[in-house]
């Protein structure tokens, strides 16, 4: 998903909803959920997947972040 499908996505709910609090779920079966405690921040990423660990964000020579990360 790119940041501006995010931002619409929100912006939607936002303006149905009100301000709500932003949470996250663990895996995508919902087994746990957690507040969202820091601010989105620009990352490089040797490559975009489905489940990445720490060796994804290693130096990948990138000059810019290619994804953000929200948590």
């Amino acid at each position: 998903m790119k940041i501006s499908q995010f931002i619409k996505g929100l912006t939607a709910i936002k303006k149905e909803l009100g301000n709500l609090e932003v949470i996250y779920s663990s895996d995508d079966e919902g087994n746990t959920y957690h507040q969202i405690y820091f601010a989105p921040t620009g990352v490089c990423v040797s490559e975009l997947k489905d489940y990445m660990s720490s060796d994804d964000f290693n130096e990948t020579g990138l000059q810019k972040p290619n994804a953000i990360i929200i948590n």
